[in-house]
C-alpha cells in the first residue's frame, strides 16, 4: 500500500481493521510503502482431505456406524423426494378472477401520473454537477482530515457514476508502469498539493497530458506537482485498502 507522508497510521489502522498484519514500512520523499500479509484462508479441498484424515484414524467399527447412517439419510432423501414429486398433482387452472385481471387492458395514464412521470424524467436529464456549493456531502468530502474517512468511501457508493468539480492541486504525479508520457495523479483539494493533509485523495490513473481536456493553457504546457487546476471528474470508485477515489477526467481548467 501507497501511503501519504504523516497519513501511515490511519491507514496501518484500516487494514490491521480488516485483517491484515503489518510486515515492513518503507519511508519515501512523499510516499510511505506499507507492506502486509494475511493468513490465506483453507479451501474446500483442503477442508475434504481433513475430514478424509480423520475419518481414516477412527476404528473400523465407528466407520462402519458412520457410513450405514450416511446411506440411510441418503434413502430416506431419495424416498422423500419421490413421495414429493407424485402427491403434487396437476397444476390448478386459475380462477376467473385472475384470468380477468390478468388480461385486462392498461388504465389510461392520468393527468397527475403524466405530470410526476415528466417531472422524474426531467429531474434526470437535469442532473447537476456537484460541486462544494450545491451539495452539503461533497463540501463535507472536500474537508474530511483524514483521507480514509469512512465518509469518503461513503460517498463514493453513494455517487459513483456522477460528476464533481472543484478546486485541488496536484500532490503527487508519478510515470505510469514504464511509460514515459502517461502519468498516475494524486489530487488533493485546495491549493497546497503536496503539503496537502486534508480532503480525500484522489487519483488520475494511466492518463496522459491530453486526457486532462485542459482549458485555459497550451497543450505544450507542462504539468506538475504543485499545480493547481479546477477539476470536473466523474467518481469512478474507492479502494479501501489504498483509501484512494479514483476519478475520470472531463476538463481541467487552469487557475
Amino acid at each position: 500500500m501507497q501511503a501519504l507522508r504523516g497519513r501511515e497510521s490511519s491507514a496501518k489502522a484500516k487494514s490491521q481493521d480488516q485483517g491484515w498484519e503489518l510486515v515492513s514500512e518503507n519511508q519515501g520523499t512523499l510516499r510511505t510503502e506499507l507492506n502486509f500479509r494475511r493468513v490465506k484462508p483453507k479451501t474446500f479441498g483442503a477442508h475434504l482431505l481433513s475430514i478424509a484424515a480423520t475419518f481414516r484414524r477412527l476404528r473400523p467399527k465407528t466407520q462402519s456406524v458412520l457410513v450405514a447412517s450416511f446411506a440411510l439419510i441418503l434413502v430416506a432423501g431419495i424416498i422423500g423426494v419421490v413421495v414429493g414429486t407424485q402427491g403434487g398433482g396437476d397444476t390448478p387452472n386459475p380462477s376467473a378472477e385472475q384470468t380477468t385481471v390478468s388480461t385486462a387492458p392498461p388504465a389510461e395514464p392520468t393527468s397527475e401520473t403524466s405530470e410526476l412521470d415528466a417531472s422524474r424524467s426531467s429531474g434526470l436529464a437535469d442532473e447537476q454537477v456537484l460541486t462544494a456549493d450545491n451539495s452539503e456531502k461533497f463540501a463535507a468530502l472536500l474537508g474530511v482530515p483524514d483521507y480514509c474517512d469512512e465518509r469518503v468511501a461513503s460517498f463514493a457508493t453513494e455517487y459513483g457514476g456522477r460528476t464533481i468539480e472543484f478546486d485541488g492541486s496536484i500532490a503527487n504525479m508519478a510515470n505510469h508502469g514504464d511509460y514515459d508520457t502517461r502519468y498516475d495523479i494524486l489530487i488533493a483539494p485546495g491549493n497546497r498539493g503536496p503539503q496537502s493533509t486534508v480532503g480525500p485523495a484522489f487519483k488520475f490513473e494511466d492518463v496522459n497530458v491530453f486526457d486532462l481536456n485542459l482549458t485555459g493553457a497550451k497543450t505544450s504546457d507542462p504539468v506538475g506537482e504543485g499545480d493547481r487546476f479546477r477539476f470536473v471528474a466523474q467518481v469512478v470508485e474507492y479502494n479501501p485498502n489504498s483509501c484512494l477515489l479514483f476519478l475520470e477526467p472531463v476538463s481541467t481548467g487552469v487557475r
